[in-house]
């Protein structure tokens, strides 16, 4: 059972303490093992508000693409990890990037018989240093040593550091207010619930998509006390939702996987 640390506030806030070298960089490895650890836990995360707003102000950031990429990999999900991979935020930092190339090393490897990446390329993501790239660079590790048939030893590059930087800016969207439209579960085994925003009113109109621009749904919305609940019922993967008032013109658009 995970228990609340005080440290966890800062590491949403980006307040935590890291060493100077590369401050902004270990500020994210920390969050983003923070963000996989609530995801595992929703029922923790809830207890807390500032944990709970960390988790939404980076839903489908590449923190969210990482935590799910993983998941379905593990579970051997290639459809979904196709999808994940093809739908992939921009790039925040290289740290990013570097899961992005090992996730799409695994899928081209499930997918393609004999297919192996490039020793050199697996070889220099393996030589990174985890506290400035995060726990990608052991798996890289173990992918090397399975490639090469032994156990190698790796340079880590974590060395040069002095100091202590407080309050390092971290990587990460705008908080979540009650102006956005909140739609969750996420993944959803089918139901998901809509929650427009407090402050407009008006016309609100829906638009659902798959992976292939497809309009699956379209509907009008009613503003209320409350999340309005909508049924998915295609199949399983990616779907953008759309939602729009008609009045003013905002646009909002989220996405979510069906399980």
């Amino acid at each position: 059972m995970v228990e609340y640390d005080a440290s966890f506030d800062d590491i949403a806030n980006g307040t935590i303490d890291v060493p100077s070298d590369d401050a902004a960089k270990r500020v994210y490895v920390i969050q983003q093992q923070l963000f996989e650890l609530l995801k595992a836990n929703p029922d923790f995360a809830t207890q807390n508000s500032n944990l709970q707003s960390f988790i939404q102000n980076n839903s489908w950031s590449n923190l969210d693409f990482i935590y799910y990429t993983d998941k379905y990999l593990a579970k051997a999900d290639l459809n979904t990890v196709e999808i994940l991979l093809a739908s992939w935020p921009q790039f925040s930092t290289d740290i990013d990037a570097n899961y992005y190339k090992f996730y799409d090393w695994l899928y081209t490897m499930y997918t393609t018989q004999g297919w192996q990446p490039n020793p050199t390329d697996v070889l220099n993501l393996a030589n990174k240093c985890p506290l400035k790239d995060g726990n990608i660079v052991y798996a890289a590790r173990n992918l090397y040593n399975t490639m090469t048939g032994k156990i190698n030893e790796f340079s880590g590059d974590c060395e040069g550091y002095s100091g202590m930087l407080r309050k390092a800016q971290p990587i990460t969207k705008n908080s979540v207010s009650s102006n956005e439209v909140l739609v969750y579960p996420n993944p959803t085994a089918g139901v998901v619930n809509i929650q427009l925003p407090k402050d407009d009113k008006g016309c609100w109109k829906l638009v659902v998509t798959n992976i292939y621009g497809e309009k699956v749904i379209e509907k009008q919305l009613m503003q209320k006390e409350g999340a309005t609940q909508l049924s998915l019922s295609g199949s399983k993967g990616l779907y953008v939702i759309n939602v729009y008032n008609c009045t003013t013109g905002k646009q909002y658009i989220s996405k979510v996987v069906l399980q």
